[in-house]
């Protein structure tokens, strides 16, 4: 199975599995530079700073820490068709 073409989505399609803690990423943006980029969405607890959920990217790099930083979608992003599932 590892040779499975992902299935693709809409950025309709993507919030929808966002939304269901769900982690995306698009075709347009990964392995720049050794670097493997994702976004999902972050839903607070009672516990937590921000009230609302809201997106943010995660930053995978080879031999340096995670980072993760808020996202907002860019017009790009919206009107692509390039959203993969991380399973």
């Amino acid at each position: 199975m590892e040779n499975e073409k992902p299935n693709i989505y809409s950025w309709e399609e993507a919030i929808k599995l966002l939304k269901q803690w769900r982690k995306m990423y698009s075709t347009n943006w990964n392995w720049i530079d050794k670097q493997w980029m994702s976004i999902a969405v972050q839903f607070p607890d009672e516990n937590s700073f921000m009230t609302e959920p809201y997106m943010y990217m995660e930053i995978v790099r080879k031999d340096k820490p995670v980072i993760r930083v808020p996202r907002f979608p860019s017009r790009l992003d919206t009107f692509s068709d390039t959203w993969v599932e991380i399973i």
